[in-house]
């Protein structure tokens, strides 16, 4: 889901205009507790700790 990024009818149809961007840390984070809860335990974050953009975002 981190990866998503806008394309084709997003990028150009106004009926998509509320999913024409990027998924942002707090909807990330709130997805991957959802998911926990649903009792998924699959969740590999381990390469999120290095990156240098996550670095950024956890910057609240």
């Amino acid at each position: 889901m981190d990866q998503y990024s806008p394309a084709w009818k997003a990028k150009t149809n106004p009926r998509f205009a509320e999913i024409n961007r990027r998924v942002t840390h707090p909807e990330m984070k709130q997805a991957q507790e959802l998911a926990q809860a649903a009792g998924l335990w699959r969740i590999d974050d381990r390469w999120r700790e290095t990156s240098p953009w996550r670095a950024l975002l956890t910057r609240e």
